[in-house]
Formats: C-alpha cells, structure tokens, sequence
C-alpha cells in the first residue's frame, strides 16, 4: 500500500510533464527509468487511474518531439531596434507591398521563394521516415514485442552505433539503412525467441550539422534534422543572395560535388527528384549566378532568368509560363549585345521552330509585344441604348439590325430624332460622320438612313436632354410607394457615382483602347490615341475638368450621352484630321436653336440636318429669315465672307433651294424674333405692402415696380434699403477671383517685412485666413441707390430694372456698428450726440495695427463716407452719423508689410458683411 502510495505520487509528477509541459516541473531519468522497471500491469493499472495514455510515458518521444533550436534567422528586410530586437511594422509591410505592385522593374526569378522564410525552422522529426534513412548515433530506436511475450523497449543509438538488446547485448546498427534495421531485428528476435513477434519504429531523431556557404543569405554552419534535405538547409539560412545561383546549388561531401541542386525544376516543375537528403558535415555550396536573360512583355512570369548550358529560346518562353492571351509571338523582339558591346534588336516570329531553337545568350533582352486592342468585324453601339458595346458586323448589316425597339433597345430619354455613324476612312484613322433619325429607323421610314454598316463603325446615340437635372423626374418616376420612391433616390445616387467611370468607357470604345488594361496603363493608351489622333492634352483636361464653351451649359450638370459630352472626341477628332485638301468637316450653328454650337458636318448635310443636330429650333425662333455665312475663296487666292440668306421654315420643309448644302465651317445664324425675351422678374422683400416676385416688361423701372408693391410700411427703413443686381455680383466675383489670384502672387513671393530693415516675419496665417476668406465670400452684387431721394421724385435714381434684380428693405433699427481693427467689433444703440471717436472708445479704442488715418463710414444705403480729419470736432449736420451706419477701421498696410492689395480685401469683406446683415435681418 505504502508502494503503491510511493509511486502514484511519483506518477502524478510524470503526468503533469505530459499533460501539463509548460507548468510542471521534468521528472528526473532515474525516476523515469523506476517507473518503467514497474510491472506492466501496476504501469496500466496507475495510467488508468489518472487518465494518460501509457504510450506517453514509455515513450514520449514518439509524441513530444525536442525541437532543436535553430540560430534566428529574420525575414529579409526585417528592421531591429536599439536592442536588436525584430521590428514587425505592418504599416512599412503595406507600403512595400504597394511598391513593389507599382514597381514595373523586371526581378530575377524565384528568389522571393525565401522571402517570407520563418526566423525558426522546425526539423522534420515528424515526417515520415523513409526506408533509405540511414541509422546513425542519437538516433531512438523503439521495439515493441507482443505474442507470448509483450514488452516495449526504446533505445539510444550509441556513439559506438549500437544498441543495448535485452537478451541479444549490443547490436551494432549504425550504417543500416530503416528497412535492413527491421528486417535485421525481426530475424535477431525470431532467431532467438519463439511465438514472439515484433514491431521497430524510429522514435526523436538524431541532428546532424551542415555547412550553408557561398552566397547564401546568412552563411554558417546549422543544425537540423536528420531527414532534412538541401532545400530545407536553405530554409534555415535564410536563402539566397539575388547574386547566388538557383540552377547549380551544390552538395559537397568529404570534398567531392556529390548531387547538384536546379531550383528551377522545383519551381517550374515540382520536382524534388534532385533534393538529396542531408548527412552529418555536409556543404550545401552556392555559387555565383551564371549567364542571365530578361523576358517581357506578353509571358505569364516576365522575371530575369538564369540560363545554363545551351537553353533555348523556346526552352526560356517554358520557363517564363508561357504566352499571355493577349500576346502576338510573331512580331517578337530580342536585344543582343554584340561583339562593339553595342545593343542590337533581331526581330523574331516565336511560332516559327527556327527562332524558338535559336540559343539563348548572356545579357539578351526579349520583349514578347502584344496584341492589336483593336477590334476586327465588329460594330460599336454606345450612348443612350440599353445594351452598349461591340457587335459583330456582318455583310449588308444595317443600323435598323441593332435598333430594333423603342422600349427594349433604347433609353426612356434617348433622343429619337438625331444619331449618329462614325465610320473610319483609312489607315490615318480619319473619319467621316453620317447623320441619321433614331425614330425613322425604328419606324422603318428611314429610307437611304438605314445605312448599311462597315466593320468598325460606332454607333452614337444622344440623350434628348442635356442637362441631368432636366431628365431627374418625370410623372413617372413619382408614382410609387414612399419606399419605392426611396429606393429610387438610392439609385439614382448610384448612377451618379457610375457616371464618374463613364468616360473612361466611352474613350475605350470610341479610341479602341484594350479595355482589360487598368490604372496608369489605362491612362497611357489613352493618351497615346488621342495624340496619334492630334488631339491636343488640353482638350482632354477641358473636357474632365468641365469648362464648358459658351455656348453650352456646365459639364458637370451636363448629362451623361448629352451631346456636349458625346460630341466632343468626334469633334476633336474632325478638326485634327483637317489639312490642306481635306478640309474640316465641321459647321457652327448659333441663335434660337435650343443647343448652340459646334457639330460634325455628316455627309451632303444641309442646314436642316444640323438644326436637327442642335435639338431643333427653340420658341423664340424667326422662321421667315435666318443666314448662312461662308469663307469663299477669290480668284486672287484670299478668302472672304459670303452671307446668304434662307427662309428656315420652308428649309426645314424639304426645300433643296432653301434646304442648302453645308460646307466646312459654315456658319448658321438663326434669329430671334424681334423684341423677344425671356420672361423677366424682380424680387421685392422685407418692408413693403405687398413683397414678392413681380413679372416686369422692358424698361420698367424702380418706382413703377415699388407703386405696383405698394409702397412701403410704416415700419421700413427706407435710408438702409438694399439693392442688388445680378450683373454686378458677377463683376464683383471676377473681381473677387483677380485679387485672390494676385494675393496668391504676393503671398509666394513675401517672406521677410519689406521696408521695415528689422527682419520680423510677416503673420503667414493672418494672410492665409484672408486667402480663405477671399475664396469663400459670396458676391452681394449691390447697387447704390438713394431711394429716399427716389421718392422725392429725383428721376435720377429711377433706373431701368434687369431680370434677377432685387429689392431688400428692412425694419427700423436705431442702432450703429462698429468694425475692423478695433478691441470689441460690436453693435451699439444709437446715439446722435456720439462722434466717431465715442463709438471707437466704447468697442474699446484701437487695435495696434489700426489705420486711424482711414477710418471710414458706411451708410445704412450702401455707399461710403470719408471724413475730413476735422470733422470729429466741427458738428457739421451734413455729416452726422445715422442709425443703420457701419463705422469701419481698417488695417494699416504697412504694418502688414505694404501689402497693396489689403486695402481693397478688407473694403470688400466689410461691404458685404454689412450689406450681407441688412438681408439677412429680415
């Protein structure tokens, strides 16, 4: 009992090894061996009982392998710090990484293979152990015996390469291969016992030492497991140099080359076959690299490859993966220095067996070209149709083949009465273009119209609208439930967002730019088409950028198959085929049209077709009479303008008299009718009898449109009536956009006080938060006028109204304001016995950088008043200060460093502050 007690608190010290390796202390062997000497049944019975496996005592070895801890070899490129401890910067993994995808430089291949290599590596003691396997000292040898006798047994391989038998004494196995030790035990045990079989098994395996040299990532000697290979010694080094060789990796025994090692085979291939298993003392050697190679272009793996022996080209296109689907091996380029050390190009058919066999040299270059982009018998149908994108073309195909239905083929806004066929001419890539009518096709009226079709013609179809906002709702788009009518809205930002990619579309299509290519490459090859086109870089940016010409309305409202957007490339492709005798096949249509501007001259146009182009005639337009201007040649050679006059109604009628045929650059003038206008309107708010929009004729003027208002409350401010008109605010944001612009200028080229000889820095952040403020104002656009004096019947002040001008007039305030450089910009009660000087005080006196020789004053109207210096203490009544006034200190300039242009900012941004508070009270 005591015994049993004895050794089951021994067993529990060995059980918490096992079950528990990290937190128990190790059983000494002595105690380990007692265990053993145990007899099998008491071994069973105690395992039992605290639930282990009784294998994992006996021989642990079997499940809990000793690792041999290998030297640390970081990743390449690992960074350490101060203590030389690995740094692991994810961030600094990321960026390399998108490095090396925007890197286009060709790397020699397979060297990444030990990129990635482990700072550890762990032998392979639980590989399967190969019949071939050698024994040797450190080796575990486990024999289980079972039949009429059962035993378990594990011995030590020996120094002497023996084991210790019960029963047989020392047996030497060392320089057995794993086979000849089975069978050479079964016949020992079968010799000697009868009715007893047996069964061998290796257990841990010995290490062996190695040598990884030459160039190697981190040469040295290592140790690792018996069962590694020269692979798995490279794994533990860390790799290879980008200098070392991958195809002559050698393994030197006892001074002689035993087996070569080509890495190519495992990475092309997987062939291990070469892979020698490893003994104690060996040198895995690596050479320099031998003779390289370059392949790119149009192969699956384009690297730097090392050659050896008398590989051929065809043998160097295998290695490389291959041909891409997009590559044309027979118009194949290989660079060769020759013997001036000179490049020299050889061009190479790579279907041909003659150059795939022709050998391959040290330095050679071979670029694999790819593929035309180019699209042969196909059709391109693009704009506002259902399913756009190329068609394959067929003899006597005609447009009516692919437009078929007004609901299934085309969009809900698709313009039915002006598309267009873009045809290429010849081999420059010129163009012609053929109008036709959408709606006539569909309705098989279409007659000569419904051309027929050549290969690489485009289709173009127009959105009859051309700004977005004009196709956002229809009466159809609000029938629908609240959550219909939500889910809706949801799209519609979706398309926004795709109408972002929509130009890049549609140049692939019209240029015939390989659309697989992405990003930059994308981008090349557009460009590179559009300058062998001669369309000018500008021209693109005009059209990403939005500027629109003045005839047509904001790229960015503009919609995406409108003809600003969808005319532009053909435009510009038109005029850059223009030269001598091949005039440019374009026209200009202006006046009351609903689309001004410039359009492709289709094929024996006539001024109806491009009246159709430009969306028809708008409903200002004088049909009796319009004009053709035209440049004419003389018989002296100089060119003149010949004006000819049609009747547009019966033009547009069919009359061929009137119906002319457009040359290039014709010009069509088409005129409004006499004294048309748009519908006109003012806006009166604030304090009169009867504020809002009023519809006002030509020539209406201020005290026509404030008698048919009214006339003003009781409680109107008259003398603080603000006035605005449109085509002011758009001069005063030129204005705005020109000192921005020269405040820029100045600030760039300012940094030290000028004038002041002590070197003091200007307030950088000052002038920028007044770069900010400039760039951000809204222009009021107000106009001075003196409307008390108005109502007095000075005719003076009763000017003629515009379209969009607008009356502010607001309540009584008795109150006076007080801006600019001074301690509190505040608002105070007015008070007529107050000077300036009393207002300045009570904001609390004067900043340092205050000009007091500039102070100023802006009426509750508008304009300024800028006082004699004696006019603080004379009392005249003529200029005394009012409520609604803004007194105004101003910045000195040249406490700002004689910045000339602070004066008229801060004139500006006090104005309309003032101006912007008198609205903004109503």
């Amino acid at each position: 009992m005591i015994k049993s007690k004895i050794f089951s608190t021994f067993l529990f010290a060995v059980i918490s090894c096992v079950v528990f390796p990290t937190v128990a202390a190790s059983p000494s062997q002595a105690q380990i061996e007692q265990f053993k000497r145990l007899p099998k049944a008491q071994q069973q019975a105690l395992a039992k009982q605290y639930g282990v496996d009784i294998n994992q005592l006996n021989g642990g070895s079997r499940s809990v392998q000793t690792q041999v801890q290998q030297p640390l070899v970081y990743p390449r490129g690992t960074q350490f710090d101060e203590q030389g401890n690995p740094i692991e910067p994810v961030e600094l993994e990321s960026s390399a990484a998108v490095d090396e995808e925007d890197d286009d430089t060709l790397k020699p291949f397979g060297y990444d293979l030990f990129a990635g290599s482990p700072s550890t590596f762990a032998p392979a003691n639980m590989s399967l152990v190969p019949g071939n396997y050698i024994i040797g000292p450190g080796d575990k040898v486990n024999i289980q015996l079972y039949g009429k006798q059962d035993a378990e047994h594990e011995f030590s391989v020996t120094r002497e390469g023996t084991i210790d038998f019960p029963s047989l004494g020392p047996v030497k196995v060392a320089g057995l291969t794993y086979s000849e030790l089975k069978k050479f035990v079964k016949e020992e045990v079968k010799r000697q016992t009868i009715g007893v079989n047996v069964n061998v098994t290796l257990g841990e395996l010995r290490s062996i030492q190695v040598f990884v040299l030459g160039e190697a990532h981190k040469p040295g000697a290592y140790t690792v497991s018996a069962l590694s290979t020269m692979t798995h010694a490279l794994f533990v080094n860390g790799g290879i140099n980008e200098i070392g060789s991958l195809r002559n990796i050698q393994l030197k025994r006892a001074g002689q080359t035993v087996a070569t090692l080509d890495l190519y085979d495992l990475l092309t291939k997987g062939d291990t076959s070469s892979d020698v298993r490893l003994q104690s003392g060996d040198v895995v050697f690596i050479p320099p690299v031998g003779d390289t190679v370059s392949v790119d272009g149009e192969v699956r793996r384009p690297a730097i490859y090392e050659i050896k022996g008398s590989e051929t080209i065809g043998d160097l296109i295998t290695v490389a993966g291959g041909f891409k689907s997009g590559a044309y091996p027979r118009q194949s380029v290989l660079e060769r220095i020759g013997s001036s050390k000179l490049r020299k190009p050889y061009n190479l058919d790579l279907t041909n067996d003659s150059d795939l066999k022709r050998k391959v040299q040290d330095g050679d270059f071979l670029r694999v070209l790819s593929a035309s982009s180019s699209f042969d018998s196909s059709i391109t149908l693009m704009g506002a149709v259902t399913r756009p994108g190329l068609y394959a073309w067929s003899e006597n195909m005609r447009i009516s083949a692919l437009i078929k239905s007004r609901t299934s083929d085309l969009m809900s806004y698709a313009d039915l009465d002006y598309g267009l066929v873009v045809r290429e001419l010849n081999v420059r890539g010129d163009i012609e273009v053929l109008q036709f009518s959408p709606g006539d096709v569909l309705s098989g009226k279409a007659g000569e119209q419904d051309y027929l079709l050549s290969s690489r013609d485009t289709i173009v179809l127009f959105s009859r609208y051309e700004r977005k906002s004009s196709a956002a709702t229809t009466l159809s788009d609000l029938a629908g439930t609240p959550q219909q009518l939500q889910k809706r809205r949801s799209l519609l930002l979706e398309e926004r967002v795709e109408s972002n990619k929509f130009w890049r579309e549609y140049l692939v299509a019209f240029l015939g730019v390989d659309g697989s290519l992405q990003g930059q490459e994308l981008e090349d090859e557009i460009q590179t088409k559009l300058s062998s086109m001669g369309i000018q870089e500008s021209s693109l940016q005009q059209m990403v950028a939005g500027q629109a010409d003045r005839n047509t309305l904001s790229y960015q409202d503009a919609h995406e198959y409108s003809r600003k957007r969808l005319l532009l490339p053909i435009v510009n492709q038109l005029q850059a085929q223009g030269r001598s005798g091949a005039p440019i096949q374009l026209v200009e249509v202006d006046g009351a049209v609903k689309n001004p501007g410039v359009y492709p001259l289709p094929a024996n146009g006539r001024i109806s077709d491009i009246v159709t182009a430009a969306g028809g005639l708008s409903e200002s337009a004088f049909t009796l009479t319009a004009e053709l201007a035209r440049n004419r040649v003389e018989n002296d050679f100089r060119v003149s303008i010949e004006h000819l006059s049609f009747n547009v109604q019966q033009a547009l009628s069919g009359d061929d008299a009137q119906d002319h045929i457009l040359q290039s650059k014709d010009r069509i003038n088409i005129h409004h009718l006499p004294d048309y206008q748009e519908e006109m309107k003012v806006v009166l708010r604030g304090e009169v009898v009867f504020p809002g929009t009023y519809v006002i004729r030509r020539g209406e003027t201020m005290m026509d449109v404030i008698k048919r208002a009214g006339g003003f409350t009781e409680y109107a401010h008259i003398d603080g009536s603000v006035f605005t008109r449109a085509s002011v605010r758009e001069q005063e944001s030129k204005f705005l956009t020109k000192i921005a612009s020269d405040l820029r200028t100045e600030l760039a080229g300012m940094s030290l006080r000028s004038g002041s000889g002590q070197g003091q820095l200007v307030d950088y952040d000052q002038l920028q938060q007044l770069l900010n403020d400039i760039t951000t104002i809204e222009p009021v656009g107000r106009m001075v006028v003196d409307i008390p004096a108005l109502m007095e019947g000075n005719s003076a002040f009763n000017i003629a109204l515009e379209p969009g001008d607008e009356l502010v007039v607001p309540a009584f305030r008795n109150s006076l304001n007080v801006l600019g450089q001074v301690q509190l910009p505040i608002t105070h009660l007015y008070d007529g016995r107050l000077t300036v000087d009393d207002y300045i005080a009570r904001s609390g006196g004067l900043k340092k950088q205050a000009d007091d020789d500039r102070i100023y004053v802006i009426r509750a109207n508008g304009s300024v008043m800028i006082p004699e210096k004696s006019f603080w203490f004379n009392g005249s009544s003529s200029m005394q200060l009012a409520p609604g006034d803004t007194i105004v200190v101003p910045l000195d300039v040249e406490y700002m460093d004689n910045l000339t242009l602070w004066t008229n900012i801060t004139q500006i941004l006090y104005q309309t502050g003032v101006a912007v508070a008198a609205v903004a009270s109503l």
